[in-house]
Order: structure tokens, then sequence, then C-alpha cells
């Protein structure tokens, strides 16, 4: 019950919202007009990110404690766990250079945690296990599943930030980003659909 009126997951939601677009804004000055402190604000902020990450891979720990299986056995769990994944993807490919990828990987958790907690309404509630379900193999085969979608979805928005960069490609004051950072975007884009693929 407590963890029900918690509402851990919605409270993640309006965070990550904040550190994604905090993220995506300033990965785009820092790439016109990258400076030691905005780089220094970049990181802090990542790092405030990931304390919510934690929060995050904390309340999945719970609900599978309190449940006594996985949590990604319906579509609410299915969904916060995938968001968790994008993020996961999001840090594991990011090198230090371009805040645009863990922004991207914090917006994958916004866009799916926005689908549960939106429009769709899936039922947070924690609920006992479909009889269907009761395998080993939920916790190898429905996680490695689950889990490429959050690496897919992170292409996709890689993708559509690369796709901006080709509309704006052609104009003065991109020039000189024109080959770095659309052919980074490119690789990382590349690396998560691969891993999605083989997972």
């Amino acid at each position: 019950v407590l963890m029900n009126k918690a509402n851990l997951f919605f409270i993640l939601l309006v965070f990550y919202t904040i550190i994604g677009g905090l993220l995506l804004i300033l990965a785009f000055i820092e790439l016109f007009k990258p400076s030691a402190l905005l780089h220094k604000i970049i990181k802090i902020i990542i790092g405030i990110g990931i304390i919510g990450y934690v929060f995050h891979l904390m309340g999945l720990i719970i609900r599978w404690y309190i449940s006594g299986h996985a949590p990604w056995s319906n579509g609410y769990e299915a969904i916060i766990f995938i968001s968790w994944v994008g993020i996961t993807a999001g840090l594991a490919l990011y090198r230090n250079s371009n805040a645009l990828i863990p922004a991207a990987g914090f917006l994958v958790a916004v866009i799916m945690m926005g689908f549960a907690h939106g429009g769709a309404q899936l039922d947070p509630q924690i609920t006992p296990l479909a009889p269907v379900l009761k395998s080993y193999w939920l916790i190898i085969h429905v996680a490695i599943i689950t889990s490429s979608y959050g690496f897919f979805a992170l292409s996709m928005l890689i993708a559509v930030i690369t796709l901006f960069f080709y509309i704006i490609s052609d104009k003065n004051i991109f020039k000189k980003h024109n080959d770095t950072t659309i052919k980074e975007l490119t690789i990382v884009s590349e690396m998560s659909l691969i891993i999605g693929l083989f997972t």
C-alpha cells in the first residue's frame, strides 16, 4: 500500500522531464558555444539524473520484493522497466563528448513513463502473477526481449535528433559540426540498434 501511495514512478517522470529537457537544451548550446563551465553544469545535471536513475532501480527492486516476481509482468511494469533500460543505454553509450546521448536516454523514460501515466492510464497496482507467466522464463526471456525496446527507443530518439541536424546542416552556423556531430550520433544510434537486435 505504501509503495502504491508513494507514486515513485510518476515523481520520476516529472524529474526525468526536467533533467532530459535541461540536458537537451544545454547539449545544443554546448555544440555551438562550448565552455568548461557549461560542460561542468552538464556533468552535474547528469549526476543528478543518475540519482533518480538509482531510485528508479530501487523502485523496481522493491516491486520485485513485494510482488514476489520480476517487475515486468504486466504493461505498466514493462514500460517502467523499458524506461530504466532506456536511461541505462543512454548512460552506457555516453562517452563524455556529446550530452545529447544521455539526454535522449532520459527522454526515452519521459516518453515511455508518460505513456504509462498519461493517456493509456495503465494500472500501477502491484498484482499477483498471471498463471501463464509462472515460469523462470519470465526472468530470462521477457527481461531480454523488453530490455531491447529501451535500446530501440534510444536509437529512434537519436535518429530524430540526427535528422534535425541534417535539416540544419546546410546553414552556416552548423558547418563545423556537420561531420563530427552527425557521425557520432549515427554511430551511437547504430550501436544501440545492434544491441537491441542481438538482445
